[in-house]
């Protein structure tokens, strides 16, 4: 969705650019004034105009004189026109060149290098967590269940558990019988550690 920008050309000192939504893509367009992916592809556009060094392909920081003439376009024309160091112009319009939005001034800012690496960090970190369900009171056990591997954490030793064990996947995979509901596996378990009963999650 968003990758819609089609085409990009200089012309003495503007940019035009071409974008749209992509195949499948335009279902629900009508329901925006201008479709966040429309918008960014637009924006995308912004890397070619010639500004400051510190500026290039910088990020939107300040928006003046914003108008939306039209809604539910599904492909634009784009004018970008520098108006100072860090800043352009934009003029938006449909397939047939009616207006659709126009921009008097969009103020753009480089990102330090420290600041999207942390952004980075941050969306990487969120991917891992530890989420403890509790087990609603009367639920009962899969059906059958498959250890492999050391039993590292006592599920078995301490009644918590009642399941077939293994020494390896290997073993598994060769055994007699139904294929188990849920299988268990050992990874770098390292000392089991010490319980004064069974497990409560």
């Amino acid at each position: 969705m968003f990758q819609g920008l089609r085409a990009v050309w200089r012309h003495d000192g503007d940019v035009y650019a071409e974008v749209a939504l992509p195949e499948g893509g335009d279902t629900g367009a009508d329901t925006f004034g201008l479709h966040p992916a429309l918008l960014d592809a637009a924006l995308h556009a912004a890397s070619f105009v010639e500004l400051g060094a510190d500026s290039r392909g910088g990020l939107p920081f300040s928006w003046e004189g914003v108008s939306l003439h039209a809604t539910g376009a599904t492909a634009l024309r784009v004018r970008l026109t520098p108006t100072g160091e860090d800043s352009i112009a934009i003029q938006v319009a449909d397939a047939s060149g009616a207006p659709v939005v126009s921009v008097e001034s969009l103020v753009l800012r480089a990102a330090a290098a420290q600041q999207l690496d942390s952004a980075a960090t941050a969306a990487r970190d969120a991917l891992f967590g530890l989420d403890w369900v509790s087990v609603r009171q009367g639920a009962t056990a899969p059906e059958s269940v498959a250890l492999v591997g050391p039993d590292a954490f006592g599920l078995v030793g301490h009644g918590a558990l009642t399941a077939a064990t293994y020494r390896d996947l290997t073993e598994l995979a060769a055994a007699d019988g139904p294929v188990p509901v849920v299988v268990l596996v050992t990874l770098d378990a390292g000392p089991a550690p010490t319980r004064r009963g069974p497990p409560t999650h």
